[in-house]
């Protein structure tokens, strides 16, 4: 696992199936603890994870993860940022224009691409869109899932992406909206 996902194509929809979680129990964010990452991005997280930078040329990749999971392991899950500093160089989600026509959109047949608009939403005061990754919930000999939010700051895109191995369900749903929530910038 690692990195981000590219789609294929910018089809949409707003249909998804999601596992239904074995209890409705109310997240439990005692001992989460509040990191600061580079770019002044501050999030809380899990309190036996770390956050590590990745730098390449033309991007910046904060992951977080369990000090005490492997990629292997049934319960791994990451959270990956990817600040991409020089946005509509390659790739599908690059654009502004392309931004604008997901946050728009009220959704289209993306069964081309298996990717579907979850949602709009704000992180910290920016515009966003929850993407799910229908391919990757899907495969039945690697369950994975794959939960990607796109925002644009100061001609900057930043693209969230937690995923994990199992099978997407109401707590990992509440989890990643409380990371989601709790992101804020340094002003």
């Amino acid at each position: 696992m690692g990195g981000w996902v590219v789609f294929k194509n910018s089809g949409v929809q707003n249909k998804t199936t999601v596992a239904p979680s074995p209890s409705s129990v109310a997240l439990n964010t005692d001992g989460w603890q509040k990191t600061k990452a580079s770019e002044g991005l501050n999030i809380d997280l899990p309190s036996d994870w770390v956050m590590e930078e990745v730098n390449d040329t033309s991007e910046k990749r904060l992951i977080a993860k369990s000090v005490s999971d492997s990629t292997t392991s049934a319960n791994f899950k990451q959270l990956v940022v990817t600040i991409l500093q020089q946005p509509e160089t390659v790739g599908a989600l690059q654009s502004k224009e392309e931004f604008d026509d997901w946050y728009k959109s009220e959704g289209e047949d993306a069964s081309k691409s298996g990717t579907i608009k979850v949602k709009n939403t704000m992180v910290d005061q920016y515009p966003a869109i929850i993407i799910r990754d229908l391919t990757r919930l899907s495969q039945q000999l690697n369950k994975t899932w794959s939960e990607v939010t796109w925002f644009r700051k100061d001609e900057t895109n930043y693209y969230i992406n937690y995923e994990g191995n199992g099978q997407w369900n109401n707590q990992l749903e509440q989890e990643y909206d409380h990371m989601l929530s709790s992101i804020k910038f340094d002003q």
